[in-house]
């Protein structure tokens, strides 16, 4: 998870290559919790 509450799954397949398997942005969770 990212800092600005972006969140993303990579896998990487059998030839090396890269995918993005999900993408989500969750706005409300960092708005006033430290981590």
């Amino acid at each position: 998870v990212c800092m600005d509450g972006s969140f993303h799954k990579y896998v990487f397949t059998l030839d090396g290559n890269c995918n993005r398997e999900a993408y989500d942005v969750f706005l409300d969770v960092c708005d006033d919790e430290e981590f």
